[in-house]
């Protein structure tokens, strides 16, 4: 049963991409490249992890790192590069830091904290940011008419229910037996609702 939830849950990976094919219009191109990862983690998960059984360890470290280049770049771009600096910055600790645990504490278990950890704090950082300067502009009749809602919606909720998971990922790997399948459907609920939110997202962008 939970494979097959499994599934569905990688299946919705691909719809994103499908459907944010023919918009064209700015600042929509933003979420672009976060689409096309979510493409690629899916196609991944779904052959060399649900069915090839491959060790993930290494695709995680690889997409751990795109997954903040992308958020970077959204953000960046959604709030009209005012903190394009302090983005970049925070860029180069992330990348100077994660080189560094992976050449001196070889433990996928710390790299999975480590960088869940920072990207859940740049996602709020940066949701509170986008959301001080759309209510500061006034000029947004109905959030849940704007695209961009339901973009920063996902980050915040995804992440935020995933950084329990990271700072929890040693004890759990580590007692597998009664808490990995309570890992696994929270983590497949959680990944759920980000793709159905951008999904969501995209609907809605549609109609502009």
């Amino acid at each position: 049963m939970i494979y097959w939830v499994i599934a569905i849950v990688i299946v919705t990976g691909f719809v994103p991409v499908v459907l944010a094919h023919k918009i064209k219009f700015y600042p929509f191109n933003y979420i672009k490249p976060y689409l096309w990862l979510l493409f690629l983690a899916s196609f991944y998960e779904g052959l060399f992890s649900l069915i090839l059984k491959v060790d993930p360890h290494y695709w995680l470290l690889t997409y751990s790192f795109a997954e903040f280049a992308v958020l970077a770049y959204y953000y960046n771009r959604i709030l009209n590069k005012k903190y394009q600096n302090i983005i970049i910055l925070l860029g180069a600790f992330y990348a100077i830091g994660g080189i560094t645990a992976y050449l001196t504490v070889y433990d996928p278990l710390y790299f999975d904290k480590y960088f869940g950890c920072v990207t859940t704090i740049f996602v709020y950082i940066f949701t509170i940011l986008w959301f001080k300067d759309l209510f500061l502009e006034l000029n947004v009749k109905s959030l849940w008419q704007l695209p961009e809602f339901y973009f920063v919606s996902a980050f915040l909720l995804y992440f935020s229910g995933t950084f329990f998971l990271f700072l929890l990922a040693e004890t759990i790997f580590k007692n597998k037996e009664t808490h990995y399948i309570d890992y696994v459907i929270v983590n497949i609920g959680l990944s759920f609702v980000l793709r159905i939110l951008t999904i969501i997202g995209i609907w809605k962008a549609r109609k502009v």
